[in-house]
C-alpha cells in the first residue's frame, strides 16, 4: 500500500469518528458575558465552491457565521470565493484528500468547501430521508471538520426539501463546523469552548506568531502559529506509515 492509499484509509477513519457529529454545546450567556475574549481579531476563510453555489448563498453563509463569531471579538473575513467546475470524488474523504493536496497559503487561515447538489446525491438524500423517517436518525452527513489540524471542512451548502431544513440547514452546519474549524470539540454547553476559545486569542499575542494569521489550538494542546506549522502537520501525515 502506497503512502497516499494509507493516507486515504486515514481520513477514512477520521471522518467515520466524526460522522454522527452531534452538538458542540448549548450556549451559556451568563458564562460567556464574564468572559474577556481580548481585543478584535480576522479570521480569513477562503471557499472553494461548487458551480451551484451562488454569490448569494455564499453572502448569507457568511453573514450568519459572522454573527456568531462577533460573540467572541471575532470577525470573519472571506478573501477567496473559489470555483470547483468538477467535484473531486463523490465521498467526502475524496474532497479531504483535494483539500489535503493544497497548501494553506496567504490569505486563508481555514479552507472550507461548499457541496453542492448533484443528481448522483439525490439517491443519497432519498435513502437519508427514508432512514429519518423509520428510524428517526440522521443518516446523511451535511458537514465535517478534519481533527488533524481542523483548518479544511466541508459543508453541504445546498438543501431542497423540507424534512432536510427541518433537521438543519446551511446555516447552522457552518456554524457548528465553525466551532470545530476553532477547535472545539462536542459538549453538551460552550463552557469548555468559550476557554478554548479565550486561550486561542491570547496565543495570539505570542512573539514568533505569523502576523495576519488567526492560529489553530488543537484539542490535544498543540498550537499552530503559522501556515507553514499546519502544512507540516498535514506533510506528517502523508509520510507516516
Amino acid at each position: 500500500m502506497n503512502i497516499k492509499s494509507i493516507f486515504f484509509v486515514k481520513i477514512s477513519i477520521l471522518l467515520l469518528l466524526f460522522s454522527s457529529c452531534s452538538t458542540v454545546g448549548f450556549h451559556r450567556p451568563s458564562i460567556r458575558n464574564q468572559i474577556d475574549f481580548g481585543e478584535s481579531a480576522a479570521m480569513k476563510v477562503c471557499f472553494f465552491h461548487e458551480k451551484d453555489i451562488s454569490k448569494k448563498d455564499i453572502h448569507k453563509l457568511v453573514s450568519a457565521w459572522n454573527r456568531e463569531l462577533n460573540l467572541y471579538n471575532i470577525t470573519l473575513v472571506n478573501p477567496v470565493n473559489a470555483p470547483v467546475y468538477e467535484r473531486p470524488g463523490f465521498y467526502n474523504n475524496r474532497i479531504f484528500l483535494y483539500l489535503f493536496n493544497m497548501k494553506l497559503t496567504d490569505p486563508c487561515d481555514r479552507v472550507v468547501y461548499l457541496r453542492g447538489r448533484k443528481f448522483k446525491d439525490l439517491f443519497t438524500e432519498f435513502i437519508s430521508i427514508l432512514f429519518l423517517l423509520f428510524t428517526g436518525l440522521k443518516f446523511e452527513i451535511h458537514g465535517m471538520v478534519e481533527t488533524a489540524t481542523h483548518s479544511r471542512g466541508i459543508i453541504k451548502a445546498k438543501y431542497v426539501n423540507l424534512i432536510q431544513l427541518f433537521v438543519t440547514s446551511p446555516k447552522k452546519t457552518l456554524i457548528h463546523e465553525g466551532y470545530h474549524l476553532l477547535g472545539c470539540g462536542h459538549s453538551l454547553t460552550k463552557t469548555k469552548c468559550y476557554d478554548h476559545i479565550r486561550k486561542l486569542k491570547q496565543k495570539m499575542k505570542q512573539t514568533g506568531h505569523e502576523e495576519g494569521f488567526f492560529p489553530i489550538l488543537t484539542n490535544d494542546g498543540r498550537y499552530l502559529d503559522s501556515r507553514e506549522s499546519v502544512n507540516k502537520t498535514i506533510l506528517n501525515l502523508f509520510n507516516e506509515r
